[in-house]
């Protein structure tokens, strides 16, 4: 957690609870309804979920006991949420700041530790280095469904899940970019921005696509962006990376400027 203070660790959480939040709540009717989407604050965290589908980062609880100590009902309230909707399996996303008792609360109802995300971060005032890239540019709407299809498609998810990744293009707070071959958008990237906090994400590239520097560049541009912004933090999650599976995204990070903050653990609840 170098160059961090602890009073910067809960920011860090918090950036992804607003972008969570603002994703969710402007969720079209329709695509809720279908989807079974819903979210409910849980203590200082948000639990979220789409009982549609059996997808643990779409049913999950972030940020619980981060910025407020949290309470062992805190955690009956999350199970009972998911439970209410049948959603099968629920992760909670501890991070190192969180109250000290959550894991043995989370082991006494039956969690087990599953896997850890890698919680990065970024000075918003770093300089970016090299010059803007040409093939990346902002897009609206125009662009949303293939936005959201290269997202799901890139992370193996189910097409049911298009109109609600879509739905966050042009929503207060949201931009996205795409970096294009000719006239076609083949690789995305969002940020997020709430006060002086910036969170990056929805990150892909179809697979014709990679290996090219096109995660590099739209980093960069989002960087850009969120410096022009007065972001003064930068966040982003993504999985861990190790020998066994190594994350290319960890690096593209890295290579920006981003440093690791710290590992957070994953732990999950089979409820079905």
């Amino acid at each position: 957690m170098s160059g961090l203070t602890r009073k910067d660790l809960a920011p860090l959480e918090r950036a992804e609870i607003e972008a969570c939040r603002s994703w969710t709540a402007s969720t079209p009717e329709a695509v809720a309804r279908d989807l079974g989407i819903a979210m409910r604050p849980i203590g200082s965290g948000l639990a979220v979920r789409a009982s549609g589908v059996d997808i643990l980062m779409y049913n999950r609880v972030v940020g619980l006991g981060v910025e407020a100590l949290a309470c062992a009902s805190d955690l009956d309230e999350a199970i009972d949420f998911f439970r209410e909707a049948a959603v099968p399996r629920i992760m909670v996303n501890v991070a190192p700041s969180a109250t000290l008792e959550l894991p043995t609360w989370l082991e006494a109802r039956g969690f087990y530790l599953h896997n850890h995300w890698i919680r990065l971060w970024r000075d918003g005032a770093l300089p970016v280095e090299g010059t803007p890239e040409p093939r990346v540019r902002p897009i609206g709407r125009e662009h949303a469904e293939a936005f959201a299809r290269t997202d799901v498609e890139a992370f193996g998810h189910p097409e049911a899940l298009i109109p609600w990744i879509a739905a966050t293009v042009g929503l207060p707070g949201w931009r996205h970019w795409a970096a294009f071959d000719g006239g076609e958008p083949v690789g995305f990237g969002a940020l997020f921005v709430s006060g002086d906090l910036g969170w990056l994400g929805f990150g892909s590239t179809r697979s014709t696509h990679r290996r090219r520097g096109i995660q590099s560049a739209l980093i960069a541009t989002r960087l850009r962006a969120a410096a022009a912004l007065g972001c003064r933090l930068l966040s982003v999650e993504t999985a861990d990376d190790t020998p066994e599976k190594p994350n290319p995204s960890t690096h593209n990070l890295a290579r920006n400027g981003f440093r690791i903050a710290y590992k957070r653990p994953n732990w999950v609840l089979k409820l079905a």
